[in-house]
């Protein structure tokens, strides 16, 4: 399903203007965008209609709920958590449920680089 950048992301960043950003970008480059208002939206959008990829916030105080997620989606998605910079617990925390990571810092372009290099890596 995910092996070219034709398949369908889910955005769970909410209606901030990074996330449109990012939204107008992947459709720009092929990429079906479904937007979701929170990382369990995005859960549950990506269980209802399976996704390449699922991007959604780190949160440091919920952790269990984006592991949720990881979790939830099929075994052949990908899951990029955003984080607003770069941060060793981020990090690690993205290492142990097997997920990928962006930095908000790096803008459009560096979430952008994440979910197609996370997509094309799986």
């Amino acid at each position: 399903m995910c092996q070219t950048e034709q398949g369908r992301v889910v955005l769970g960043l909410g209606g901030s203007k990074l996330a449109t950003q990012v939204a107008d970008e992947l459709r720009l480059l092929g990429w079906e965008v479904r937007s979701a208002d929170s990382g369990e939206a995005a859960r549950q959008e990506a269980v209802r209609s399976p996704a390449c990829a699922v991007v959604v916030p780190y949160d440091s105080h919920d952790q269990l709920g984006t592991a949720k997620v990881v979790s939830a989606v099929p075994e052949d998605s990908t899951v990029v958590l955003v984080a607003p910079s770069i941060c060793d617990q981020a990090l690690r925390f993205a290492t142990l449920i097997g997920a990928a990571m962006a930095v908000e810092s790096a803008g459009v372009a560096g979430i952008v680089t994440a979910v197609h290099g996370a997509v094309l890596k799986a």
